[in-house]
């Protein structure tokens, strides 16, 4: 070997069976180009899979079967580019937990073979390794350790015993092509273009049966592979991160980040930069006539048999003459000053940097917004002629009176598109568009904040309790969620409402699951008239959300005190982490 070794383009290396093989050589070592190295059947010393792999950087592809091994050497886990990693027929009580570092590249962890050790009886949580026969009769291994039998939900009570000395189990079936072609077929996935090439010129040298057969049982049993490994590494990561007191990062969007949308480049444009105030002050101008239209056409104290209550009308009519006045009388006329200064822009973010106190009665408007509307659709059946008589004046402009109620509700979020705009050429306007995009974030807020109180007392009628409504806990959002399963390190896991949709409310303080039973409505993500009953509560200061490292519809919620690890599925899995983690 020293002769041979090392070669430095060398790309695969098999030194399977080499009862010589205890350490791994340093000229094995050499060879850093290495894609695919074969190690099955090595003496390996102490049981350990040698943390001196981990120098081939360019790894895919690690087979260690049947080296007698028991452990794995950490180092292993800092392989950035192993896929497939093949440890058939050792002696694994468990997996190292530290292998959830390989979650970024690995496809396949293959640990058939493997004894089996209920995590009752061992020291530290084991997660079961499902096994796989690959002949119709028990090697010594096998009648050893006893064959395994999981089911498609992978959970610890779906582990099944099978008493050594028996025959292979009714619920595994195999065909005689695959015994036939087992050892023909190489353990790792095949290249497309050769797997049709093979499945077209081979025949079984036995049956005569065509290797299509073959090649697609091959690719299931991969994607079977596949899916178990995935399985493996998420229960992996729940033990991992609860052991750890931490939350690991997600390696496979570090691999593939997501495409940011980047701001528009600053570019000093005076033109343009003019071209936008004087936008502003147009559309300034127009919002301060259709004020006027309003209150000239709605607000006038005449009352005559047909119209509004002066209650309702007092209502509905809230801040209007407010917000004309100051429109009118002090912020208009500053912006057509700042339009005659010489340094334009730096006059309107005067103009602006002064008046944006005052347009935080907008917040008052839009908290009234809602009740001033349902007062006006009340009006379209009460006061129609009212509202038909008015709609004929000469003056109005909009459609009806909800569009001019509305007009308002635009004018911020109007104000903070233009200075948007200006900032991107002009230094001089930034600062007043962070005051009001600060403005708009606060009404929204407060919109939020007034919806939000509503829908909890319809949530507390639906549960028929009074402890739901309290003056600091905030609503932040709801929806329907599956709940998939439970990793619980000091039991088995609750199998409780597993599989069921769960209707969902996430709030400041507290994760509200309820159960309903009414079938779920995937066209309606919000409860309708139901009755809903408490399922469980978490304490939002002792969990983290986290997303799924496979599933972008999944997330999972890591319970610190219960050293718990729950996993949903459902719509906008993101913002169910980002409103979880908001402290």
């Amino acid at each position: 070997m020293s002769i041979l070794l090392p070669v430095e383009t060398l790309l695969e290396l098999d030194l399977s069976h080499s009862d010589w093989l205890v350490d791994i050589p340093f000229q094995v070592l050499s060879c850093l180009s290495l894609t695919r190295l074969n190690i099955s059947g090595c003496p390996l010393r102490d049981g350990v899979i040698p943390g001196d792999l981990s120098c081939f950087r360019e790894l895919l592809i690690l087979e260690a079967n049947d080296c007698t091994v028991s452990r794995i050497d950490e180092r292993i886990s800092t392989l950035p580019r192993l896929q497939h990693f093949s440890l058939q027929d050792n002696y694994f009580q468990e997996i190292p937990p530290h292998l959830v570092r390989l979650a970024a590249s690995l496809r396949i962890l293959d640990l058939r073979g493997n004894p089996y050790v209920d995590p009752q009886y061992s020291p530290s949580f084991a997660v079961p390794i499902p096994y796989d026969c690959s002949s119709t009769s028990l090697n010594s291994k096998q009648s050893r350790f006893g064959l395994r039998k999981m089911k498609s939900t992978n959970t610890l009570k779906d582990v099944q015993m099978i008493e050594p000395s028996t025959s292979v189990p009714k619920w595994y079936k195999v065909s005689a092509v695959d015994v036939a072609n087992a050892s023909a077929w190489p353990v790792g996935p095949l290249p497309v273009a050769m797997e049709e090439s093979r499945a077209s010129t081979r025949t079984s040298s036995t049956s005569g049966i065509s290797t299509t057969t073959v090649a697609t049982s091959v690719y299931e049993r991969e994607l079977d592979l596949e899916e178990t490994t995935r399985t493996m590494m998420s229960k992996l990561r729940d033990i991992y991160e609860i052991n750890q007191g931490k939350v690991l990062s997600d390696p496979v969007s570090e691999i593939r980040p997501p495409e940011k949308q980047e701001d528009p480049p600053f570019q000093e444009d005076a033109v343009r930069a003019k071209r936008i105030i004087q936008e502003i002050i147009e559309t300034e101008q127009t919002y301060v006539q259709q004020l006027e239209e309003l209150a000239e056409i709605y607000i006038e104290p005449v009352n005559l048999p047909f119209y509004p209550l002066p209650s309702e009308r007092k209502i509905v009519f809230s801040h209007i003459l407010t917000l004309l006045r100051f429109h009118r009388n002090y912020f208009f006329p500053a912006l057509e000053w700042a339009y005659s200064n010489t340094h334009i822009t730096v006059a309107i973010n005067k103009a602006f940097e002064e008046h944006v106190v005052f347009m935080k009665m907008y917040a008052s408007y839009v908290d009234n917004f809602d009740s001033a509307m349902e007062i006006v659709i009340k009006w379209n059946t009460t006061c129609h002629k009212y509202l038909k008589m008015k709609i004929k004046h000469e003056k109005h402009s909009q459609i009806d009176l909800s569009a001019y109620l509305l007009l308002p509700i635009q004018r911020i979020p109007r104000y903070r598109l233009l200075l948007a705009d200006l900032s991107r050429c002009s230094k001089s306007a930034v600062n007043s568009y962070q005051l009001i995009s600060s403005l708009a974030n606060e009404m929204n807020d407060r919109k939020r904040d007034s919806e939000g109180r509503k829908r909890f007392i319809e949530i507390q009628e639906m549960l028929g309790t009074n402890t739901i409504i309290l003056p600091a806990r905030r609503y932040i959002r709801e929806g329907w969620l599956l709940f998939r399963r439970k990793t619980e390190i000091s039991g088995r896991g609750a199998e409780e409402n597993v599989g069921k949709w769960i209707f969902t409310v996430l709030c400041s303080d507290i994760l509200l699951l309820c159960t309903s039973k009414q079938p779920y409505n995937p066209n309606n993500s919000r409860s309708g008239n139901m009755t809903l009953q408490i399922f469980h509560v978490f304490d939002i200061t002792k969990i983290s959300g986290t997303s799924d490292w496979y599933a972008d519809d999944r997330f999972r919620i890591v319970c610190w005190d219960k050293s718990e690890v729950w996993h949903f599925e459902g719509k906008n899995a993101p913002e169910w982490v980002k409103g979880v983690n908001q402290r």
